[in-house]
């Protein structure tokens, strides 16, 4: 299993310094607060300047491979940072960082749940999911990382560190199948470091 391939996953915080080696996994930055957002939901002012701020810290560092869900938000989020840190680079968009992801494959049965869900605002099946049950629709929770995972991998090649942004239950879903607790999911620009 691609998992394997690391030997160590944790929590990062955008308060702590930008790693040199591995995958630095992020989710985007500052969206509006409210229910479940859809892919078009974009980030705040507030949100876009945090995001700035950030990479104005990591400048004079040499340029990572930057990877990013194709959803407007993530994109946006690497381009901010991109800009702030002057670094020399292009994104990277794969949809096995969101929309659909690395664990739909059924996207038309997981649309008419998610559109349910967002009339009942019940989303446990996603929690469900990322706590390890099957879900009709999904790839389970350890396949999808591992799939993830090693398409990621072979993105990035050699490259020594690599920074990939996305969403906060694609990130919890990670965290979960690589053993960490899944009680708080990532909040904006907070996310993973997987070394290996």
């Amino acid at each position: 299993m691609t998992r394997d391939k690391f030997g160590s996953i944790e929590p990062w915080m955008s308060t702590d310094p930008l790693p040199e080696h591995g995958i630095l996994f992020i989710r985007h930055g500052p969206r509006p607060k409210g229910s479940f957002p859809d892919h078009k939901v974009q980030l705040t002012e507030e949100g876009r300047e945090e995001v700035f701020q950030l990479g104005m810290t990591w400048r004079g560092r040499e340029s990572p491979l930057v990877l990013s869900s194709p959803v407007q938000r993530c994109k946006d989020t690497c381009d901010l940072l991109i800009e702030a840190a002057g670094w020399d680079t292009q994104i990277i968009e794969t949809s096995l960082l969101g929309h659909p992801g690395p664990f739909v494959i059924n996207e038309e049965l997981i649309d008419m749940v998610v559109k349910k869900s967002y009339g009942t605002n019940n989303w446990s099946w996603l929690v469900d999911h990322v706590n390890g049950a099957n879900i009709p629709g999904l790839r389970s929770r350890d396949l999808g990382v591992d799939r993830m995972l090693s398409n990621i991998l072979f993105l990035i090649q050699d490259s020594p560190f690599a920074i990939g942004c996305s969403h906060d239950s694609i990130l919890a879903a990670l965290a979960a199948s690589m053993g960490l607790s899944t009680e708080r999911w990532p909040e904006p620009l907070e996310g993973y470091l997987l070394l290996r």
